[in-house]
């Protein structure tokens, strides 16, 4: 299976200082063309104050803590996605809210809303309910670890579980 991707742009776009190594957003803009299905995407995530970097531009911590909206869309030939949301940290808890539109022949759409805990910084388990139109609803957990090495180096864990605790697990560095 023949797949060509080309990026025509990434987008920075910093609203805090002019130092390269913080920004207050993030968004990209994007071309792929996978046999024959082009598909154009543009996303942008505004965060409530500076980020600070760990390496490349949009390389934070794994665990976020810091408020936030974010949206996106992507079309291509057989329909369109369209996602906006938004968390909102207080103290040691979080909760979130989002809406997706997907749009291929038949319009479908997606409520979630979350709610999580920060057993300490480096801990976090949070839960998402999904209201599917037309559809089964459902919950799914996740667990978030964060092992810091040094200043720019960690491993993050996430297991991710639905509300039978099938699950699966992630590991980034």
């Amino acid at each position: 299976m023949k797949k060509l991707a080309v990026i025509i742009s990434s987008m920075l776009l910093s609203t805090a200082a002019t130092a390269a190594d913080s920004y207050q957003s993030i968004s990209h803009l994007g071309y792929k063309d996978t046999d024959g299905n082009d598909t154009v995407s543009v996303d942008s995530t505004y965060y409530f104050a500076p980020k600070k970097t760990m390496g490349p531009y949009d390389q934070f911590e794994y665990i976020n803590r810091t408020t936030n909206v974010f949206g996106s869309y992507a079309d291509d030939d057989f329909g369109d996605v369209t996602n906006i949301g938004g968390e909102y940290f207080v103290q040691d808890f979080v909760i979130g809210a989002g809406y997706s539109n997907y749009d291929y022949g038949s319009d479908t759409d997606l409520f979630n809303l979350s709610a999580g805990y920060f057993f300490n910084p480096n801990l976090l388990l949070k839960a998402t309910f999904t209201d599917v139109e037309d559809g089964d609803n459902y919950v799914m957990f996740d667990l978030k670890y964060n092992h810091q090495i040094n200043s720019t180096d960690y491993l993050g864990f996430t297991f991710t579980a639905d509300g039978v605790f099938q699950g699966s697990c992630r590991l980034s560095c």
